[in-house]
């Protein structure tokens, strides 16, 4: 199997520390060489990718769960597909190496539980690599995208993990689609237990400026003592974003944060935006009249047009202040 995929699990074994990539190791990755060559190179590029988190929890955390921890995500990136979901116990056998059994699943369950780590780090981390992007994009003059995406993880089998809840399960969805010929299944949606999330994906405007990057993951719930609701962790994220980078990047948005009070937090933050509107909604201009249609009326509008659709126009939305009038102590 470690010919077969070239995984080279010693690789994420290396003593610290570890040294700076050097311009002529990243270039010798292109050319073309043995498989096991290739892998070996790949995962000392990958154990450089994760040196900042990893120098950072070397402080507190001891050497054996870090190994662990590279094995882990090395393991993450070479096995998870559509049909691999890696269970505990398969993703811990997944870090040992062929032929030898047992210990992975254990030591990856204390790392999981390890005391002297916390999700903030990660956090960090994530932010961190993208603060670099921006600061090389800002020096040649370009600006990116902040993508954001809301999304769910399904745990059906599961209900006594940690602050589960009620989430909408796109893989029901899937499976009971009409099929000619068939039974037709139940119309109503499924739920099943599992936590809510939001990404955000930090993309160049053209492919010149490189692969896009995740800039920061959250979970949340809407049950137990740690639930939570989606505007309040929507408003976190976009606090947390603008205090850290203003207005150096264009938020870009799905018809699924159209309304009201999402306009008034962004236009209260003064963040740029792209937002996909949805043609059912109506919006009102600065003379409290009722546009009959975005798509319409947005392509009269010029700067400084009391129909200008763009961020930081005066069009606004009838019930802009719903979310400013909320209680400002649930967004901190």
């Amino acid at each position: 199997m470690l010919e077969q995929y070239a995984i080279v699990p010693s690789v994420a074994q290396v003593e610290w520390p570890m040294p700076q990539v050097v311009q002529a190791e990243v270039l010798a990755l292109t050319e073309e060489k043995e498989p096991g060559e290739r892998s070996q190179q790949y995962g000392v590029k990958f154990s450089r990718f994760l040196e900042p988190l990893l120098r950072e929890l070397d402080v507190t955390v001891d050497k054996r769960p870090l190994r662990t921890l590279v094995q882990t995500v090395e393991a993450i990136l070479v096995f998870r597909d559509q049909s691999h979901g890696l269970l505990l116990s398969e993703l811990g056998g997944y870090l040992d190496k062929l032929g030898e059994g047992g210990g992975g699943t254990k030591r990856l369950g204390t790392l999981i539980r390890h005391p002297k780590w916390k999700a903030h780090q990660i956090e960090e981390f994530l932010l961190e690599r993208a603060d670099q992007q921006l600061g090389q994009w800002e020096a040649n003059g370009q600006d990116g995208l902040l993508i954001w995406d809301a999304t769910v993880l399904e745990k059906p089998e599961s209900l006594k993990g940690e602050g589960l809840c009620a989430v909408r399960s796109s893989k029901a969805a899937r499976l009971t689609h009409v099929k000619k010929g068939y039974y037709h299944p139940p119309s109503a949606p499924i739920f099943v237990p599992g936590l809510h999330g939001i990404g955000l994906r930090l993309s160049g405007r053209s492919a010149k400026q490189g692969p896009p990057l995740l800039a920061a993951l959250r979970w949340w719930t809407s049950r137990g003592p740690l639930a939570s609701y989606e505007k309040d962790e929507n408003c976190k994220l976009l606090r947390l974003v603008t205090q850290r980078w203003a207005s150096s990047l264009i938020h870009v948005f799905d018809r699924g944060y159209c309304g009201s009070p999402w306009l008034g937090a962004l236009r209260g933050f003064q963040a740029r935006f792209v937002l996909r509107w949805k043609t059912n909604y109506h919006l009102v201009d600065a003379e409290a009249c009722e546009t009959s249609g975005v798509e319409n009326r947005s392509r009269q509008a010029g700067p400084g047009s009391p129909n200008d659709l763009r961020c930081g126009s005066p069009l606004q939305c009838r019930r802009q202040r719903a979310l400013l009038s909320r209680d400002p102590s649930r967004l901190s």
